[in-house]
């Protein structure tokens, strides 16, 4: 059997629809079909999206400028300055040996020195921690005197020798004159 495919002579339909939009609103009404569109409103969700994760990490690594008043600054500084002041004497001075001739008291006192330097480390970055307004220079040497203390505090713990204790004592001396000039009390 033969199938014949049926051909239609008519023409194709040219009229318009009743429900046909009249002139000019045809490009109104395939706009807002854009708009409608879900392709078009996850295009705009994922710009959106970009714009706010790069706003975030922007946000993140520029840092906030610093305004602080002269007042608050100066707070700061002598904050830090008293801390500094507290930590160098606890490790200069350390604890009086009630008996000096006693072995045992000389370990004592030794521990406590060790103590009073990794403590008192830890202590100075707190305080610089809590005070952002203090100046940037003794911010800097505070915190640069307390990783020494760090370092020459083990090196105690562990008994090193001479080679190793010296040159980290020479540095921690530095550090503290550098830091007295900043904490002097200016005269006026």
């Amino acid at each position: 059997m033969r199938y014949r495919r049926r051909m239609s002579v008519e023409s194709p339909r040219h009229d318009a629809p009743e429900d046909a939009p009249e002139d000019g609103h045809e490009k109104r009404r395939s706009f807002l079909a854009l708009w409608e569109s879900p392709r078009f409103v996850a295009f705009v969700a994922l710009a959106i999206a970009v714009f706010a994760v790069a706003a975030a990490v922007a946000a993140w690594l520029v840092p906030v400028p610093k305004h602080v008043s002269a007042e608050q600054s100066t707070q700061a500084k002598t904050k830090v300055c008293y801390t500094y002041g507290t930590v160098r004497n606890a490790v200069s001075e350390g604890t009086p040996n009630p008996h000096p001739g006693d072995p045992v008291a000389q370990t004592a006192v030794a521990a406590n020195v060790r103590l009073a330097m990794i403590g008192g480390a830890s202590y100075l970055r707190e305080t610089v921690a809590a005070e952002p307004a203090a100046p940037a220079d003794l911010t800097k040497a505070v915190t640069s005197m307390a990783d020494t203390l760090d370092k020459l505090g083990f090196a105690f713990l562990l008994m090193s020798n001479e080679t190793v204790k010296a040159p980290l004592l020479q540095t921690l001396n530095s550090q503290t004159s550098q830091i007295n000039k900043i904490c002097a009390p200016t005269k006026k």
